[in-house]
This record gives structure tokens, C-alpha cells and sequence, in this order.
């Protein structure tokens, strides 16, 4: 029956190969899907962060990052909005329609020092008239950047985020934006900018409060780009026109100096809560105190303010929650506890608001306290909280976490039905085991959420995919696994915090700590005396698990063949104190080795604790290792012993030209590898290898690239250089450009060259990403056994090719829409299996029947002033006689739309009279057999 059954599937994958009438690429959900009313969802993160609620009273909607916007009607699962915009950061529902929404985005990711990454991204207020189905870009902030009537102190901004969007009782739209708010009245067609007052610039919040069953008084919380100072500000025209009020200090006892970053910690100036003529907002105490949230009041009646601190609630920043606080106005009189709902979320608390005392603040009630480590008595409900979503009932409110979301009505607990929102830094994907009939693949990932999640296998028929997860390493950071070894895997939060995932078989035969229990795979020794393990990344250190294939007539069995690129002294921890290896094979071996050392490991499962074990079962690979070495690949060419592997190192961190280096066998010299490319005119051009950059914290992730080696072929490389992608097929002596390649993955150029990839912005807006590198691509795949190549990008999705002679395929119809961050993938067969930001874990159906890639192929002449350009299918044709649609803003923010047609051999003529200085964004809807393509650039 067995060899039956392999028959079908050989028979069945060989049909998929070649593709099949009628089938159309897509995909299907692989993530846990736990379903609704657990209660026991806080160990980890069910599923992922949520940043924003909002509800009609019937219908919730989720904001999440990367991933757009999610929509749960009574009774329902949660339905990603595929028209919404991937990078929605707030949200409003229009009280006289409820199916009418409008959303702002963040900023495409940059750093606060370099906006330029994301200016040609084109964001900003997005509306839906029928709750959500589709979505109209209606208004980008960059329509004012260049202004003559914008205030100097904001002029030329490039920042397009919308923090924050509300809609007032009347039905009129207000969004906040990088220097001002702009308005659309109900029944309006445009939108405009009411005066601001003086020094006013970005907007980050707003809170509308009923006085009356008549009247309105609407308040927003403003920045000044030049001081960063906060101001209030409150309107009682429905937003016409808006009059200040400057921060008092100190209020109450407490020193308030009203600048970003000091007073308030990342989140505080996204949050207001009004009721009344009081407004009410979060705030950092000055000096700190910890678990404590101050609460700053201000009474527009009697121009005073009041502050009060809130025990019980830790300090939420980055991707630890926020604190915030909000309120709701259900009926009159419109007072708290008394037909007025107010929330604070102090990160890892909740409360709510029972009346007011005698100076104006709210009388808060605990309510809910999420797992925290350190928040004493908890509920069951995972942290860190990033929003409070107040109901109409006096014990109805909504919760969105790094875990999804959670409600309580009669009592808590999760609401996360269909909500695939992980954000995964890698995956790795393992052969199922050979004595069982396993329709899909072993998989194991690590969120940033909250831990690390695995499967052991797909069963056979509709069984659903079972999920489990440790819990133990909080925010875990990245997996290793050997494909060809089913029985384990290795979860990593940093140095001193792994297990060793079982798949829940139970340990193997002669290993040691699996199923959960820590393992130490180095210690960084700290200043204090004596010395102790600190948490982090010290350069260079660098591991990999050896890959065993399909042909290899060697196993390395169950336990994991590591190869270790360590830095020197060795140490270990012994009674509590940073301990140098000194005696021993291991010590003697390294005394004279280089600084690094690639050390090795055939069994490392079997005694896995550094501290325990002092190195036993460790010897040294390579004892000359090229001083300044931080990253190693390892291949071992399939049908050959694990002994003949084969290295490849680059210096490429700290700084410097970066350089690749092979090693060809165990303690032979290191080889410069040079990345030479030829050129169709003859001769070749040297390509300079694109550096990554860690993050200021200096994280363990295992980061992939800049380099990318086939497991079982160290002929087969993919390299990231700082022009573009090259190849190479015979172990880096000789390389080749791929054109289309770099151009599908920078979106036509649309996106840079950079150096490494930004964390995510925080001008404007939260964090967007913690777990990508490159800018323009963040893995590879090849296929197992074959000439299939994936590469990932990080924005413009996933491409794939049958053979090196194929062009290349796009795979974002066979990913979910609004299209998430791709951060891994891994071939499954003749499928692959994708992992994103945002958006979880899925795997594609009928890749092979997706369409052909399409591009914009721009050249350097079309920047200087040429106005043609060729759109192109990823074979090289000219996509004859195609509809384009172009959109222009130009430098003094004139906005302008257009249709126009390509050549009959694909060349694209802009309008002319186009300005130096405009952002110009071209789009291709696609057609049934090529797929749409975008880019953005500047004349």
C-alpha cells in the first residue's frame, strides 16, 4: 500500500511540475489556527501583534503590521481585507455609516536619519464605503511637502505616514499628518488643511468627546518638527479650526518636560482619551518609576491640568506594547462611569475608569494584568498589549497583544479564529520521517511576537496541521535544522536562551536536554565582578547545521553535525562565573588558532549545555580562519560523506570592504573568492559584496545573506552585491548578473541598493519589521535535489524558476493580498513553503502555473530626462500595447493622474513637461499570463 501511495504522489508532483490546464498559483494557510475561547493562549503568541482595533458595534476590525487589515463580523472568523493597504497603522469607523472607513499608513521601512528610503512609496488615507471589500487612495501628505503656504519649519517633509484618522459625529474625515491635519467635511469632495496654529507640525492623535447630545469638542495631540515639543490642541467646529494649549510643568509634584523621548516613552504621543471638557493622556514619570504609567489631565473649562501615577502596569516601548488610553461616549450625561467608557493600557495592565475625584482624574480599576514575568498576580492573557478597544457593556472591552486579540465580556478569552498575523524571522523545513505517510513537511519558526512554534508533520486527508510550542524563550529570534534529519531542531531566543526541538517524539537515543529544556551555546562574559553571561551578539559569531541529502550514504543520525564560527577565548559558565576553556584536546587545539575559530560538532544534541559538557564533543574545523570572519555556509555536496564540506566566510560586519573566502576541506587554507562578473562586450567588472547591518542591540538571528549556498551543490551560489543579484555555478570562480532578477526584486528599482535593511521606521510610526537585513532580498531557495531557485524580497514577494534557463515566474498571486513582508522560504517538493512578517506561515499551490514577472526596465537616461522607458516580461519582451497608469507629484505637491498606452514594443512615454524634481509612480495591472508590476522614481 505504501509504494502505492509514493507512486501517486511521484505521479502527482510530476503532473505539478509541468503545470495543468486551467490551475491558477495560490496558496494555503499553514500557521496554528487554535480557535476562539482559549484561555490558555498567554504561554505564547497564538497568533500575532495587532496594533489597532476599531468596531461598529457589529463588526471588529484589527489592525496589523505588515498584514493590513482584518475584519470579524458577529458569529464569524477573522477575514484578512486583501484591498486594504499593507502598511495601515490607524483606523476609524464613521459613526453616521458604519460601513464607511478610512485608514492611515506608516512609512515604507527607513531609519529616522534617512526618510529617503521610503519617500517613493506611495502612502498616506485610504477609504472604503462598503467596510472594508475595497479600498480608494484618497490623499498623500506629500501633496503639501513642497507647499509655498507650508509654515518653513515643515516645509520639503518626505515623511507620507497618517498616525492618526478619526470621524466625528458629523461624519467629517480629520487625519493627522507630518505638519498638520487635513479635513474632509461630510459631502465634501476634497480634503483640506485648517490653519494650524503656530509651530504646530506632525499630529499623532485625536479623541472626540461628546459635551451634549448637540455638541462636540474634538482634541488632537501635535509635535513640533523643530523642538519636538508636544502640544494640545481642541477644536469645537467639528475640526475647522483648531486653537492650542501649552504643556504645563510640573503638574501635581511631577516634572513633565514635553518632549519626546523624554517624558514619554514610544507610544504615549499615539493615544488620547477625551470625556467632557477633559482630556486625558499617557505619560513617562520624571524621575522613573517602575510598574508605574503617569496620567496627564487637562480641563479646557478651567485651563488646568492634574497628573496622578497608576501602580501595576510596566512600561510598554517598541515591540513591548504601548501604553495608551481611550474612551467612548455612549449617553448622556457623557461622564465617566456615567454614559462615558475610558480605558488605559499601561503595556502589560488594564484599567478602567470609575468616576472622577475631586481634581478631575479618573478613579481607575484594575482589571486585567497579562503574562509579563515580573507583573505579579497575571490573567490568563498574553503580553505586551498594544490597544484597548472599550464596548458598550460595563464589562464588554476588546484587547489587541502580541498574541492577537482577547475579550472580555463575561469573562477573558481569545478571539482569534482565522487571524494569521505571526511575525516569523525564519523557518526550517525537515523531511518527514520514512516510516510514516506524512503529507507535508516538518517545520519549526521563531517569532518575534512571542516564541518559537513547531509541527510535526502534516497527517494524511483534511487532518489539521498540529502546532506546539515550549514557551520558554519569550521572543525567540531563529531555527536550525537539518532537512534530511526528521528528528530535531534548534529554537534560539540568544547565546545563553535555545531548546531542542523533538517534534514530540521524546528524546532520541543518546541525546540529552530535548523537548524544551535550555542549552548554552556560548558565554559573552559581562564587566561585573565576577563575571556573568550576558545577553547579546559579540561579532563575530556565526553558526550553521550541517544539511544532510537524499543521496548522502552517511547520516549524521539524530544528532545535528553544527559547524561554529566562535570567537576566542572559549568560555564557559561554571557556579555562576564566566570560566576560559584551559585544559583539554579542544584547548590545546585553539592555543594557537586564529581569532575566530570554526569549531565543529558531529553530535552536538548529545550534550548540548557548553557549561555543562566544557566543549566535550567540539574540535576545530579550521584553525586559520581570516581574522575579522563573522559569517560561514556550509555545503556538502549530495552523495558525499559530511567530512567533505565545503566552507564559504565573508568578512562583511563592522565596517570595511566585505570579502568572501572557501575553504575546500577541513584545515585547508582560506581562498579569496572575488566577485568577478563578465561582460557581454567582453572583459568582466568586479562587484562589491552588499554588507548586512545588525540592529543597535546586536541580536543573535542567524541572519541569512548576503550569501546564499545550495546545501547539497557548494558549486551553487547566490550573492547580494551592491548593484544588484549575481550567480555563480562553479564555486565563485566565475559569476553572472541577473538583470531581471534585481530589477523584480527592487520593484523596478523602486527601492535601494542599502547598505542593510532598516529595523523599521519610528518617525511617525511604530516598528514595522525586527527580523530582515537587506533591503531588496531576504532568502533563497533551492530546490531539493534539482535546478529550482526561489528568491525572496522583503517587499515585491516571492519569484521562483523551473530550471536555470526558465524566466522567472511571480509568485504574488500565490500569496495572500494585502502582500506581507517576506522574511523565509523553503522549497517543499514542487511547492514552497513562505514565512512573512505579519502575516504567518503559508504554503503555495500550482506555483509553476504562476504568471511571468514584469518590471519597468529603468535606465540612468530616463533620470536625467529622457521620457521613455520598456515594460518588460521577465523573458525579455516588450509588453506590447499595455494600459499604464501614471501618477505624478510634483515638487510644489501638485497631484496628477494619467492613462497611457505602451509601444508596440513595450516602451513607455511619460506625459510631457514633467518637472526635475517629481516623484512619478507607474503601475501595470498584468494580464492572464503576465503579472502586474510597479515602480516609483524622481526626474
Amino acid at each position: 500500500m505504501r509504494l502505492r501511495t509514493l507512486a501517486l504522489v511521484a505521479s502527482t508532483l510530476a503532473l505539478l511540475a509541468t503545470g495543468c490546464d486551467g490551475c491558477v498559483a495560490a496558496y494555503s494557510e499553514l500557521g496554528p489556527d487554535l480557535g476562539d475561547g482559549r484561555e490558555d493562549d498567554w504561554r505564547a503568541s497564538q497568533t500575532g501583534l495587532i496594533y489597532q482595533l476599531a468596531s461598529d458595534g457589529y463588526t471588529m476590525y484589527a489592525v496589523s503590521l505588515n498584514a493590513g487589515i482584518w475584519r470579524r463580523r458577529i458569529g464569524d472568523r477573522w477575514k484578512q481585507l486583501a484591498n486594504s493597504s499593507p502598511l495601515a497603522t490607524s483606523l476609524a469607523v464613521d459613526p453616521t455609516s458604519p460601513r464607511h472607513l478610512v485608514s492611515g499608513d506608516r512609512n515604507n521601512p527607513g531609519t529616522d536619519s534617512n526618510p529617503g528610503n521610503f519617500d517613493l512609496s506611495l502612502s498616506g488615507l485610504w477609504e472604503s464605503n462598503d467596510g472594508g471589500d475595497t479600498w480608494f487612495f484618497v490623499y498623500s501628505p506629500l501633496t503639501r511637502a513642497a507647499d509655498p503656504a507650508m509654515p518653513g519649519y515643515c516645509a520639503n517633509f518626505t515623511s507620507q505616514a497618517i498616525p492618526a484618522v478619526a470621524i466625528t459625529p458629523k461624519g467629517t474625515i480629520l487625519a493627522g499628518t507630518p505638519c498638520g491635519i487635513v479635513r474632509r467635511a461630510s459631502g465634501a469632495s476634497t480634503y483640506t488643511a485648517p490653519v494650524m496654529p503656530i509651530g504646530i507640525a506632525g499630529v499623532t492623535a485625536f479623541a472626540i468627546a461628546r459635551t451634549s447630545t448637540v455638541n462636540t469638542l474634538i482634541w488632537a495631540l501635535a509635535r513640533n518638527l523643530a523642538t519636538t515639543r508636544l502640544r494640545l490642541l481642541w477644536s469645537d467646529d467639528d475640526g475647522a479650526t483648531w486653537t492650542p494649549v501649552a504643556f504645563q510643568t510640573p503638574v501635581s509634584g511631577f516634572g513633565i518636560p514635553a518632549a519626546i523621548g523624554t517624558a514619554f516613552s514610544r507610544g504615549d504621543d499615539y493615544s488620547l482619551a477625551a470625556f467632557g471638557d477633559n482630556v486625558a493622556m499617557v505619560f513617562q514619570p520624571n524621575p522613573d518609576q517602575k510598574n508605574q504609567t503617569g496620567v496627564l489631565y487637562f480641563n479646557k473649562t478651567q485651563g488646568t491640568f492634574a497628573a496622578h501615577l497608576i501602580d501595576g502596569g510596566n512600561d510598554g516601548t517598541g515591540w513591548g506594547g504601548r501604553r495608551s488610553i481611550r474612551a467612548v461616549s455612549i449617553k448622556p450625561p457623557f461622564k465617566v462611569g456615567d454614559g462615558v467608557r475610558i480605558f488605559l493600557n499601561t503595556g502589560q495592565g488594564v484599567f478602567d475608569g470609575e468616576g472622577l475625584d475631586d481634581q478631575g482624574r479618573v478613579k481607575w480599576r484594575h482589571q486585567l494584568t497579562a503574562h509579563c514575568g515580573d507583573c505579579g498576580d497575571p490573567d490568563p492573557m498574553h503580553a505586551d498589549i498594544w490597544d484597548v478597544l472599550p464596548g458598550t457593556e460595563n464589562d464588554d472591552f476588546w484587547i489587541a497583544t502580541d498574541g492577537g486579540v482577547y475579550a472580555r465580556t463575561n469573562k477573558l478569552a481569545s478571539f482569534n479564529a482565522g487571524l494569521f498575523t505571526h511575525h516569523i524571522h525564519n523557518v526550517s523545513l525537515l523531511e518527514t520521517p520514512r516510516d510514516r505517510e506524512i503529507a507535508g513537511p516538518r517545520l519549526d519558526y521563531a517569532t518575534s511576537d512571542n516564541d518559537a512554534w513547531f509541527s510535526p508533520g502534516q497527517g494524511s486527508g483534511t487532518t489539521p496541521r498540529k502546532w506546539d510550542t515550549y514557551s520558554k524563550l519569550g521572543d525567540a529570534n531563529w531555527t536550525a535544522a537539518d532537512r534530511g534529519n526528521s528528528r530535531l531542531s534548534i529554537e534560539v531566543r540568544h547565546d545563553q536562551l535555545a531548546v531542542i526541538t523533538d517534534f514530540g517524539e521524546g528524546a532520541p537515543s543518546g541525546t540529552s536536554r530535548v523537548g524544551g529544556a535550555q542549552i548554552g551555546l556560548s558565554c559573552v562574559p559581562t564587566s561585573a565582578a565576577p563575571p556573568k553571561c550576558a545577553e547579546g551578539f559579540t561579532l563575530p559569531r556565526n553558526w550553521k547545521v550541517v544539511q544532510t541529502g537524499p543521496g548522502l550514504p552517511y547520516k549524521t543520525g539524530v544528532s545535528l553535525d553544527v559547524v561554529w564560527l566562535a570567537s576566542q577565548p572559549l568560555t564557559y559558565m561554571d557556579g555562576g562565573t564566566v570560566t576560559p576553556l584551559s585544559s583539554g584536546t579542544l584547548a590545546t587545539a585553539v592555543s594557537g588558532a586564529s581569532n575566530p575559530v570554526l569549531l565543529r560538532n558531529w553530535a552536538v544534541a548529545v550534550d548540548p549545555d557548553i557549561s555543562s559538557s566544557k566543549f566535550k564533543g567540539w574540535f576545530v574545523e579550521s584553525g586559520a580562519v581570516p581574522a575579522g570572519m563573522s559569517r560561514v555556509w556550509v555545503s556538502v555536496e549530495s552523495g558525499h560523506h559530511p567530512w567533505e564540506a565545503v566552507y564559504y566566510g565573508c568578512i562583511c560586519d563592522g565596517g570595511g570592504t566585505p570579502q568572501l573566502f572557501k575553504m575546500n576541506a577541513r584545515n585547508t587554507p582560506w581562498v579569496p573568492v572575488t566577485i568577478s562578473v563578465a561582460q557581454p562586450s567582453g572583459g568582466a567588472v568586479i562587484r562589491q559584496l552588499l554588507a548586512p547591518t545588525e540592529d543597535a542591540g546586536q541580536v543573535v538571528r542567524e541572519t541569512t545573506g548576503p550569501l546564499w549556498v545550495d546545501p547539497l551543490n557548494p558549486n551553487r551560489l547566490v550573492v547580494l552585491t551592491t548593484v544588484g543579484i549575481a550567480f555563480s555555478n562553479n564555486g565563485g570562480t566565475t559569476w553572472t548578473d541577473d538583470r531581471m532578477l534585481t530589477l523584480l526584486l527592487t520593484n523596478s528599482r523602486q527601492y535601494p541598493f542599502a547598505t542593510g535593511y532598516p529595523a523599521g521606521s519610528s518617525l511617525d510610526v511604530m516598528s514595522g519589521t525586527r527580523g530582515l537585513r537587506f533591503m531588496y532580498a531576504s532568502d533563497v531557495a533551492f530546490g531539493w535535489g534539482d535546478d529550482q531557485l526561489a528568491v525572496a524580497s522583503p517587499f515585491a514577494g516571492v519569484f521562483a524558476r523551473r530550471a536555470s534557463d526558465q524566466p522567472w515566474l511571480d509568485l504574488r498571486t500565490a500569496l495572500p493580498k494585502p502582500l506581507p513582508t517576506v522574511s523565509s522560504i523553503a522549497f517543499w517538493r514542487s511547492e514552497l513553503v513562505v514565512a512573512t512578517e505579519g502575516r504567518g506561515l503559508m504554503e503555495t499551490v500550482h506555483y509553476y502555473d504562476a504568471r511571468l514577472g514584469a518590471v519597468f526596465d529603468l535606465t540612468a537616461s530616463v533620470r536625467t530626462g529622457v521620457r521613455t522607458l520598456t515594460l518588460r516580461r521577465s523573458d525579455g519582451a516588450g509588453i506590447a500595447n499595455a494600459p499604464v497608469t501614471v501618477i505624478t507629484i510634483t515638487a510644489n505637491g501638485v497631484w496628477q493622474g494619467a492613462s497611457v498606452t505602451t509601444t508596440g514594443t513595450g516602451e513607455v512615454i511619460l506625459p510631457a513637461g514633467i518637472a526635475t524634481g517629481t516623484r512619478v509612480f507607474l503601475k501595470y495591472k498584468g494580464d492572464s499570463k503576465t503579472a502586474p508590476a510597479e515602480t516609483a522614481f524622481r526626474t
